[in-house]
């Protein structure tokens, strides 16, 4: 990741576009306001439907990799789907004239596997729904990554 890249939110969604887990890290808004919870949500629901689209028409139906990085202006949006169909999205900021985020995929396995490590082996976690209260070490241990990686842990 550049020096001036910072990576400032992780959403994760089910395999129905469901959002099951947000955190901000950052914000470079000058009143320190993310958008309202809605805006996410919208924001998501279209890339799952992008998605779609894009499965329908990729040359391999099986590769769930279509559609890696959005990028406006300066803000990177990634994705990564797994082969299970959950997304995890993260939102980089300060990419400047940047199209890619260096070790995107690292990172994105990184996060991939603290999801399976803290979540998906909780035996209180149920499939597909939030676990933004319930799974605390995974929240701990992507807080770190995401703050290693941003320098500013």
């Amino acid at each position: 990741m550049s020096s001036q890249q910072k990576i400032s939110s992780l959403f994760v969604t089910n395999k129905f576009g469901g959002l099951i887990f947000t955190k901000h890290f950052y914000t470079r808004s000058s009143n320190n306001q993310q958008p309202n919870e809605n805006v996410y949500m919208t924001l998501l629901s279209t890339m799952h439907s992008l998605h779609l689209m894009a499965q329908q028409i990729a040359p391999n139906p099986m590769d769930y990799q279509y559609m890696e990085n959005i990028v406006m202006g300066d803000t990177i949006i990634c994705t990564h789907q797994t082969a299970t169909g959950v997304k995890f999205v993260i939102v980089v900021e300060g990419g400047g004239n940047s199209t890619d985020v260096p070790h995107r995929d690292q990172l994105m396995t990184d996060i991939y596997e603290l999801y399976v490590e803290y979540v998906v082996k909780n035996p209180f976690y149920v499939d597909d729904h939030p676990f933004q209260n319930n799974c605390k070490e995974f929240v701990d241990r992507v807080t770190k990554l995401v703050e290693d990686r941003n320098g500013t842990s």
